[in-house]
């Protein structure tokens, strides 16, 4: 095992360290001191800091729980050992943390210590600030309509404010994450690691059950607590019920993508639906299509019977679509009576061929208009474009399925009305 020692690099990077720090070696001598330490007042006398170098540290200055600590890292029982040291220097108090880490060769055998001193003196005035003032802190807790909860990183509740018996209907949780609707738990599981290695901040919004079973939407901002070793130890939640905002976005969003007369995608979502599948195909290297179908003869419908009828058809028309839809593709409506079907996971025309098939059968069974006595059958026209067969973009692809449709539809027939 070599002998530390450290490079002229090495000593400028210790002396540009603010706090004050320290290089032993595994004997304890001080091999190099930074500015920082020359400055710092600690609880030695000036004539002792001044001849530090080549001075044994854990007998001159480390008190029975920091020799310890060091003789654990030095025999690799602890990676990095932190200790609180507090002080006084005549009138004035100072609390630092000491943290000591082992300095390792490249064959990670210890060949001594960097000890740097955390000055925690403000951190330990504001904690007693807080205690001194904590009643007045609970009295915020008690009447804040926030809800107010403190967790250690595992989720376990340690304290939570009254506020959420008001909004929830219960109190006293075990966990957090015991009420969390199952599919945003992953989410705030990956918020409490956000929390706890960026040590930072972290807004999240989930669903959680009130007592009565109903989904509430909650905006949480997740903090870190940090204990007085500087380590993440607790989380401080602050959230409130955004029930009623989620329920105006959604309204929103149902104004902006979805079509007001079927309830299915408006062209504006389907379009926008469509290159994200294409995009999906290329990456994957799959198929994909572009279904276009249209009613036949739609125009005479609304002519004989009233736009009520029209409606009435197109809504129907909309349901036998979904009806028959492949899991996980699309259904929108275009224009008037047009409407799409975005198939992705293509593996041939033989997937196209079963849908259309299905969806034909479908439209076999007449539609009773709101007059309750008249009965109407009607047809449909169908075009498709496949990726890459048939294009490489959206507007190739829907061009070629718009083609085919028109294509078909000069070779049908009209539609027949009967009455009951």
């Amino acid at each position: 095992m070599g002998a530390l020692s450290l490079s002229n690099l090495e000593k400028s990077i210790l002396n540009s360290m603010l706090e004050p720090a320290l290089v032993i070696d595994t004997e304890g001598s001080i091999l190099a001191a930074n500015h920082a330490w020359n400055n710092q007042p600690f609880h030695v006398s000036e004539s002792v800091r001044q001849e530090s170098l080549g001075k044994n540290f854990i007998k001159h200055f480390a008190d029975v729980p920091l020799q310890r600590g060091i003789s654990r890292v030095f025999q690799d029982q602890i990676g990095v050992f932190f200790r609180k040291i507090s002080y006084l220097d005549g009138r004035e108090a100072y609390t630092f943390i000491c943290r000591v880490t082992p300095i390792k060769n490249e064959n990670s055998e210890t060949l001594g210590a960097l000890i740097v001193f955390y000055d925690l003196t403000n951190h330990t005035l504001l904690e007693q600030y807080y205690k001194q003032g904590i009643e007045k802190y609970r009295n915020i807790s008690l009447f804040s309509r926030d809800l107010i909860k403190i967790t250690d990183m595992n989720g376990n509740v340690e304290y939570e404010s009254p506020s959420h018996h008001d909004v929830l209907g219960y109190i006293n949780e075990a966990n957090i994450f015991m009420k969390v609707h199952p599919d945003d738990i992953s989410r705030l599981k990956e918020v409490y690691a956000e929390v706890g290695n960026c040590r930072d901040s972290v807004k999240v919004e989930v669903r959680k059950q009130h007592k009565d079973g109903q989904w509430m939407w909650i905006e949480a901002v997740c903090s870190p607590i940090f204990s007085e070793e500087g380590e993440v130890e607790s989380c401080l939640i602050i959230s409130r019920d955004i029930s009623e905002r989620k329920k105006m976005e959604l309204e929103m969003e149902q104004m902006a993508f979805f079509d007001s007369l079927t309830g299915i995608y408006n062209r504006r979502k389907i379009k926008q639906i469509m290159e994200e599948v294409l995009d999906e195909a290329r990456l994957s290297e799959s198929g994909a299509a572009f279904l276009i179908m249209d009613l036949d003869k739609f125009k005479d419908i609304n002519d004989n019977f009233g736009h009520d009828a029209g409606d009435a058809v197109l809504q129907e028309f909309a349901k036998r679509i979904m009806s028959c839809r492949r899991e996980g593709d699309y259904v929108g409506r275009l224009s008037g009576d047009e409407f799409t079907v975005v198939m992705k996971g293509v593996r041939s025309r033989g997937d196209i061929y079963e849908f259309i098939k299905l969806f034909k059968d479908s439209l076999r069974p007449s539609i009773l208009l709101p007059d309750g006595f008249t009965r109407l059958k009607i047809r449909s026209s169908v075009g498709f474009g496949i990726y890459p067969d048939h294009g490489s973009t959206t507007s190739e692809l829907f061009k070629h399925a718009d083609v085919a449709l028109y294509k078909e539809k000069r070779r049908k027939s009209r539609y027949n009305v009967s009455r009951r």
